[in-house]
């Protein structure tokens, strides 16, 4: 029985709620591993970024590593993988060469277990970049002790996906970069390893690689920030903006129309890139709905302000949430260059969102089912800070019902549905309450 095999054996116990790290008990080191490549096709396709993240068995980062590779010979970026991994092909012309790059990683996984998230998908795109590069046969390839936090969500029942599985369990996860899905990936391993029995590794070996390829005196990483310092993002939709009808002022925005642009415009920028093809249907959306210039930039800048509010829901925006705003802001004509302004508007909105929402509840009936956030005693307390009356009935009197994570009644929803009762998710209602 392989490791994989025992591992998936041996996973008990449904992941509901965070569970916490322990040690497995092994000797060895796990080298997290995650590529990003121009497609899907190890045999043709080629690795373009490569991340690995070195920890001890106990959850603690030994090492980590990250660089973009320009792969010998031309690049081709079919199919869907730019939108994917966001990598433009002129960044890769100051990376390092595959050939500078993969005595780095064969360094790094020899005499570790390899983890990766779907890692059958990275140890064949590393195996046929040895293969290509070096001329090595499977044999010269070594044997490869292999993890795959995938087979582990599915143990645990939970969601494949590893952002999915990231908000199961309470991780942040920085999407679509080598580096981020690898600190991620860390992360997941080492908060199933409370999960796992420590017998199940019993008798594994780590990686071994025959004969390591000499490291590159030329090799010096390169990463995104540094490679995108070349590019700059293009302003996509103002040939749009610039193409439809001045506000007369004679009318308001009709609602309907606007929501209807903006649900197609939040489809588009979902996964951080804006197509051609999605460019053509906002196009086809705001003339057939009769949308103004104006109308649309007002439009374009709700959504980017409506970001900043959401990235300051927990009081801080990281780096990559500026840059994704940024980027966001730029392809849509939206000018953010006075960021301490907008970042203290945005606050000044949320304070005064919070006070309304506090002075909406005051004296409101608030019902509560289910487990969540907060313990029953601790829900009275903040009912009694905030002035409403707290229950955990819904009656005919109630003006709102929140429902937590688990243990939900649904016969309260369902009553609450039939008087007509609004429902909140707990979280959400703690939230606007300024309470999280």
């Amino acid at each position: 029985m392989g490791l994989l095999d025992r591992l998936k054996s041996k996973a008990v116990e449904k992941a509901k709620t965070r569970v916490m790290a322990g040690s497995t008990g092994v000797p060895y080191e796990f080298a997290i591993v995650d590529v990003e490549t121009t497609g899907l096709d190890p045999r043709i396709e080629r690795i373009i970024e490569v991340g690995i993240v070195i920890t001890d068995a106990n959850g603690r980062v030994v090492d980590e590593f990250c660089t973009l590779v320009q792969p010998e010979g031309e690049v081709d970026f079919g199919g869907r993988a730019p939108k994917v991994h966001l990598i433009e092909t002129d960044w890769l012309k100051a990376a390092p060469t595959t050939s500078m790059v993969l005595p780095q990683v064969a360094h790094r996984i020899n005499g570790r277990i390899i983890v990766a998230h779907n890692a059958k998908f990275d140890t064949e795109f590393l195996e046929e970049e040895f293969r290509r590069t070096y001329g090595w046969s499977y044999d010269d390839l070594g044997d490869w002790s292999t993890l795959c936090t995938v087979d582990l969500c599915r143990g645990l029942e939970l969601p494949r996906k590893l952002d999915a599985a990231c908000r199961a369990v309470g991780i942040r996860y920085e999407k679509h970069n080598a580096l981020g899905d690898c600190q991620a990936t860390s992360q997941l391993l080492h908060t199933f390893m409370g999960k796992i029995d420590p017998s199940t590794f019993a008798g594994v070996t780590p990686t071994a690689i025959p004969h390591l390829p000499d490291l590159h005196p030329d090799y010096r990483p390169v990463l995104r920030d540094r490679a995108a310092e070349v590019t700059t993002a293009r302003p996509v939709l103002e040939n749009l903006v610039g193409m439809l009808p001045v506000h007369d002022g004679s009318t308001d925005r009709d609602p309907a129309s606007a929501d209807a642009y903006l649900v197609a415009l939040e489809d588009a920028i979902a996964d951080g890139y804006i197509s051609a093809d999605e460019v053509n249907t906002l196009t086809v959306t705001a003339t057939r709905y009769g949308l103004t210039s104006d109308e649309l930039r007002d439009l374009h800048q709700e959504v980017v302000l409506g970001l900043i509010d959401t990235a300051l829901e927990d009081n801080r925006i990281s780096k990559a949430e500026r840059a994704e705003i940024e980027q966001l802001a730029t392809w849509l004509s939206v000018d953010v260059s006075d960021w301490t302004a907008i970042t203290k508007a945005a606050r000044a909105r949320i304070k005064a969102a919070v006070a309304d929402f506090r002075d909406e509840m005051a004296d409101k009936r608030v019902a509560f089912t289910g487990t969540g956030i907060h313990k029953a005693n601790f829900r009275e307390a903040l009912a009694a800070k905030h002035s409403f009356d707290y229950s955990t009935r819904v009656r005919g009197d109630t003006d709102l019902l929140v429902i937590g994570t688990e243990s939900t009644e649904a016969k309260q929803v369902e009553m609450a549905q039939e008087i007509g009762i609004p429902i909140l998710v707990e979280s959400t209602f703690w939230r606007q309450l300024g309470e999280v």
